[in-house]
């Protein structure tokens, strides 16, 4: 996802997820994708559902890093943190 944002994946996956652009939305301005509504769970495991609600639940601070550098070394801390702290 973090190459989808900066336009450096391929298109096939580009194509599959949507930015939201409703301008009255606060998702807009964070950044937010559209998850498309499924019927079936199998469905849920998809690309187009499953990146963009991984990406969406991500804190703003990883998800606005400058470098993929720095956003895979934030992304393993902020990883570790969620699985170890429970």
């Amino acid at each position: 996802m973090y190459r989808v944002v900066h336009g450096a994946a391929p298109s096939y996956l580009t194509e599959l997820c949507e930015p939201c652009l409703d301008a009255r939305l606060r998702s807009t301005s964070r950044g937010d994708f559209i998850i498309p509504r499924s019927n079936r769970h199998l469905a849920d495991s998809s690309f187009s559902v499953a990146a963009p609600s991984a990406w969406n639940r991500l804190p703003t601070n990883i998800r606005n890093c400058p470098t993929l550098a720095t956003f895979l070394t934030k992304l393993k801390a902020h990883l570790f943190t969620v699985s170890f702290s429970h």
